[in-house]
């Protein structure tokens, strides 16, 4: 029974929404119709009881402001009893509502602003406009109507709403490549001219004198009066553009009559709608509520019949193409020197040692790899539709083939390189036959290249790139696509790049162990050091060049311009660390008798078949794989030399040619080398 009674006192004293009380203090004007009606259609939603006070600001007495009128009736509102407050700015004084407004909050009432946040500091919530981001809006829809730019007069200004109207129209003013919005100095009509008919008498002088491209009215004031549109038909030849706010029935009807060229309206039906929902969330649901609660804007305009020209930005590569022409062109010329080079200096020491072959092979994947700048500077001048299909997927397939095509040329060269230096000093120090044939260390090339060519053809034949011109996301002011670009595409493009490039970086990375084991071979030509920086080049670009193309994927010039210094640098790294330092030798040794230059070589064989039979793997090579014979002082022309040495001088196949061996029990003598 004492349970009963607790449960009955609980509920008795336990606020429903039908014993509150809600009030709403509107203004007197056609724009506040729309706000009484979402109060009260949310008041009988939500089952709660309120009240709507339209103000009667017109017809005051003589002595009396509207600053007193709302003072008195939010006075009575709180004599009779009130649970929560909505309170719109119209004819209410900030100064005046203040200390009215801190003490409800104070006795626990919570009060809700609407249509200007007036009295910012002591209020719940304020329910409307972000007048900041309806200047931005008025400021977007001015430029949407008068592109070219122009001047323009703030009527009737409001802090906020003409703050981030100046912000946003000005904003491209820095840009020589953009319209330029001005305004004319001191001539903004200011608040103290509210509710009076002078509005437009200025506006006619300001229109007179200085011919402005736009009045930016930020207040429903001036166009309420009758000589409104006296004023725009006087003014017509003028071609003024006209910004207002709001759209009540009446700037409707301007509008339709083009009295009026756009209007930012607010929805004042929310107003009411959603300051009932904020006290109630209050008061009966006891949530937290955001201390600004904005509404949505909407825009009317009329659209032209003859809008302004269009101009699509294609994203043409232009005189950008020439670039890639010109990388592509000192590639062939640097490749073709490097060729020349080798040829002629076939029979040298220097060329022999390194090997033409692989040389040669250097060279032609470089140049096959250089040549994906030829289709990657195409550029179809915006005129995609005229390139046949086939061109369409030669041109995007081509740049996948070259570049992995030359990718595997050149490294199965310096890869090979690496390998056979390091298998020559493996079986030198483990007295095993070093029996290395050219056609052994092509093995690597075609194992490369086979799996390379499988993958392109797949995706050649099942899912071919295709060159296609698409409009990049975005639209201008009107809704209409401003931006192209062409670019190769296909369905699964990305799985065929990442099985590809898992690939190659496998074996680069098997690549870049060899260089690594190599990295101690002293030689006369340092040959394992410099295909190791041109393998570290090739890693390089992977790590670090491979990402940054795929940021600017979606920028079609940056993306052509980093792809093309990507391929440029790593070609050019690639033929100057395996040329450049022969070149220089060659000439180094072009000056010495031969003679010489075996008596050099020979220093280096000694000393790297002594670290090879002492078991240490970091052995001294001449010359890439060729060993040759010291020539010790006072032993006329003889060197003595272990089993071990003579076997790898043997059966190693690196020396042939011309020789002539003076063989004792314990010496060979050498004239004369060549290598395979």
């Amino acid at each position: 029974m004492h349970i009963l009674h607790i449960v009955l006192l609980v509920l008795l004293l336990t606020p429903t929404s039908e014993a509150l009380r809600f009030a709403a203090v509107g203004g007197s004007s056609d724009f506040f119709l729309p706000v009484e009606q979402g109060w009260k259609d949310a008041c009988q939603r939500l089952g709660v009881d309120c009240t709507y006070i339209s103000p009667d600001f017109n017809n005051l007495g003589i002595g009396t402001t509207s600053a007193d009128v709302c003072e008195s009736i939010i006075l009575q509102l709180r004599k009779e009893g009130l649970d929560g407050l909505a309170l719109g700015n119209a004819g209410c004084d900030g100064n005046r509502m203040a200390p009215i407004v801190t003490e409800l909050e104070n006795k626990g009432i919570p009060v809700v602003l609407f249509d200007r946040d007036f009295v910012p500091a002591n209020r719940t919530a304020y329910v409307g406009t972000d007048n900041e981001m309806m200047g931005r809006t008025m400021a977007r829809l001015l430029k949407q109507l008068r592109p070219e730019g122009g001047t323009y007069v703030v009527v009737a200004s409001i802090a906020d709403r003409t703050k981030g109207f100046v912000e946003e129209i000005t904003r491209d003013n820095g840009r020589d490549d953009r319209a330029h919005w001005n305004e004319i100095e001191d001539l903004t009509i200011t608040n103290d001219l509210v509710g009076s008919a002078r509005y437009v008498d200025l506006m006619d002088q300001y229109a007179e004198k200085h011919s402005p491209s736009a009045f930016i009215i930020m207040r429903q004031t001036p166009m309420r009066f009758v000589n409104w549109t006296q004023h725009v038909d006087i003014h017509r030849h003028r071609d003024i553009t006209y910004i207002g706010t709001d759209g009540s029935d009446y700037q409707l009807s301007y509008l339709h009559q083009k009295y009026v060229d756009g209007l930012i309206g607010q929805l004042p039906y929310e107003f009411g709608a959603s300051s009932l929902q904020v006290l109630y969330d209050v008061v009966v649901e006891k949530k937290e509520v955001d201390s600004i609660v904005a509404t949505n804007l909407v825009t009317y305009n009329l659209i032209p019949l003859e809008l302004p020209d269009l101009d699509v930005n294609q994203n043409l590569l232009n005189d950008l193409k020439y670039i890639g022409w010109i990388c592509f062109g000192l590639i062939a010329l640097s490749v073709i020197a490097c060729i020349t080079w080798t040829y002629v200096n076939r029979e040298s020491i220097v060329v022999r040692a390194s090997q033409p072959i692989f040389l040669i092979m250097t060279a032609v994947g470089v140049l096959i790899m250089g040549s994906t700048l030829i289709p990657l500077s195409f550029d179809d001048e915006g005129n995609s539709y005229a390139i046949s299909e086939f061109k369409r997927i030669g041109i995007c397939m081509s740049i996948p083939w070259l570049a992995f095509t030359g990718f595997t040329v050149t490294f199965s060269a310096l890869f090979s390189k690496t390998w056979r230096i390091n298998t020559l000093v493996t079986m030198s120090t483990h007295f095993v036959r070093a029996n290395v044939e050219n056609r052994d260390v092509l093995g690597p090339f075609l194992a490369l290249m086979t799996c390379n060519w499988i993958v392109l053809l797949t995706w050649t034949f099942i899912d071919p790139l295709k060159y296609n011109r698409e409009y990049l996301p975005g639209t201008d002011i009107w809704n209409r696509e401003f931006a192209s670009a062409g670019s190769c595409q296909s369905e699964n493009s990305v799985a065929y790049l990442v099985l590809l490039g898992l690939l190659n970086l496998f074996v680069l990375a098997i690549a870049c162990f060899q260089a690594f084991k190599a990295r101690n071979i002293q030689t006369e030509f340092s040959e394992a050091t410099y295909i190791g920086l041109a393998m570290f080049t090739l890693v390089q670009a992977y790590l670090s060049g491979v990402p940054i193309v795929v940021v600017v994927r979606e920028i079609p010039v940056a993306f052509y311009l980093v792809s093309t210094f990507l391929i440029f640098l790593l070609c050019m790294a690639i033929i100057l660390f395996i040329f450049l330092p022969k070149v220089s030798l060659q000439k180094k040794y072009k000056k010495m008798p031969p003679q010489e230059q075996q008596a050099q070589m020979a220093k280096k064989l000694k000393k790297s078949m002594n670290l090879s039979s002492s078991g240490i793997t970091g052995s001294s090579l001449h010359g890439g794989d060729h060993f040759v014979g010291d020539t010790p002082s006072g032993s006329n022309g003889s060197s003595t030399i272990g089993p071990q040495q003579k076997a790898i001088l043997e059966d190693s196949e690196l020396f042939k040619a011309k020789q002539q061996v003076e063989m004792s029990e314990s010496s060979i003598n050498q004239e004369e080398v060549r290598s395979i």
